[in-house]
């Protein structure tokens, strides 16, 4: 009997011990198997930029401070236009990100999460700013102004977008409405035409500075309609098109000086001219033989040569910038598409292909791009795109609402 219970007494010994010696164990280790010390995580805080700050750049770099010492850790950045914004990036070693192509006059929130590796974080407030207005910088490859019409109020505005389509917005202010517009060849004026009466029975030239200022009336003939206004590549004249209301509409090719002095018919009948590189020919069209076709002629109105000859329109021309190629619209497949040929009317190429009107191309500056406008948004609402000159890139840079249509597209030349 004392036997027993001497081994009952020596076993709970042993079970006393081995619980001891485990609680021991857990206690000096922190309950944590891992060797790394847990690290003293504090919020991180002073960010860059500084919370409600504005008009900040659109291309930044994102900073923050976090006093932590030793051990490894990492930071989560949180960014969006949403007040609980949304993870952009992971495991950052460095307390900083670059961010660029930020929108333009927007309201951005963000956050950063500090981690130690061992499921430890310290989480900062919501902070933000706002960027400032995108800059016409040409960024992207140029700046393409265009025109914007409302057509809940009838108007016709000048905007302008840099090529990635950023900074969109209009870039002169007047209750005249104005449309139908080319660059100068130095980037520094725009001519238009200006709607000069609510009757619609006068439109006349006009130019203005880039910056909008200086809107400047050109011609001053009441009764007629004064429309696509074009620079001479030397910047010392300006040809435009005269529709005679009175004489059914008939279009006339005339020339002025680029301060609106002698202007003068050159005797052909046309519209939609552009000038040659040196100044010399009009690219044009006209509906003489009863249906709109391409032509060429020397400025003075000689030497008028035709290019195309179908059933079907073919309007809109433009050259190339070395004068090589011809982008123009054509209604030949049924509906409006751009199309690309040689100078002698040879080596026709279909550059799009939709159900819908595509047309006004201009070139690119370096002749490796066409802006134009389509009619993908619905029945009369177009937007401005960009595609590459063998058709491939489509790429859309302005988007309508329901009483918004945008065209006349014209690329701002490369300024030295």
């Amino acid at each position: 009997m004392f036997s027993l219970l001497k081994k009952r007494i020596f076993s709970f010994a042993i079970i006393i011990m081995v619980v001891t010696g485990w609680c021991c164990l857990s206690a000096c280790s922190g309950g944590d198997s891992s060797s790394e010390p847990r690290l003293d995580l504090t919020t991180p805080s002073n960010p860059t930029p500084a919370t409600n700050a504005v008009n900040t750049s659109t291309n930044l770099l994102l900073k923050w401070d976090c006093n932590i010492t030793g051990g490894t850790y990492t930071y989560d950045l949180y960014l969006g236009t949403a007040t609980n914004p949304p993870l952009i990036r992971s495991n950052i070693q460095n307390k900083q990100l670059p961010k660029d192509s930020l929108m333009g006059s927007t309201k951005y929130y963000w956050k950063v999460v500090v981690k130690d590796g061992l499921g430890n974080q310290g989480i900062s407030p919501i902070w933000n700013f706002t960027t400032g207005e995108i800059p016409l910088d040409g960024r992207g490859g140029g700046i393409i102004a265009y025109n914007y019409f409302v057509t809940t109020t009838a108007s016709h505005q000048i905007w302008a977008v840099n090529a990635d389509g950023t900074g969109n917005r209009r870039i002169i202010s007047t209750t005249l409405g104005l449309n139908h517009l080319e660059w100068s060849p130095d980037g520094t004026k725009i001519t238009c035409v200006g709607y000069m009466d609510g009757t619609n029975t006068t439109w006349s030239i006009h130019t203005f500075n880039v910056d909008g200022t200086n809107l400047t009336r050109l011609t001053n003939t009441t009764g007629v309609w004064d429309a696509e206004p074009v620079y001479s590549p030397d910047g010392t004249r300006i040809a435009f098109t005269r529709i005679q209301k009175a004489q059914n509409d008939k279009n006339e090719i005339w020339i002025m000086n680029a301060d609106g002095s002698n202007p003068h018919y050159i005797g052909i009948d046309g519209f939609q001219m552009k000038w040659s590189n040196d100044g010399t020919r009009f690219l044009y069209t006209s509906g003489k033989s009863g249906n709109w076709e391409i032509y060429t002629c020397n400025t003075d109105g000689t030497n008028e040569q035709r290019l195309t000859n179908n059933a079907f329109g073919d309007y809109n021309a433009a050259w190339s910038p070395d004068n090589t190629k011809i982008a123009f619209s054509s209604d030949r497949d049924g509906d409006a598409e751009i199309y690309i040929m040689n100078l002698d009317g040879t080596g026709l190429v279909k550059l799009t292909n939709n159900s819908y009107w595509d047309g006004s191309p201009k070139w690119s500056p370096d002749g490796t791009k066409f802006a134009f406008g389509a009619e993908g948004a619905g029945s009369q609402r177009y937007e401005i795109y960009i595609m590459n000159i063998d058709g491939t890139n489509v790429r859309k840079l302005v988007t309508v609402s329901n009483s918004i249509t945008t065209n006349n597209p014209a690329w701002r030349p490369v300024v030295h």
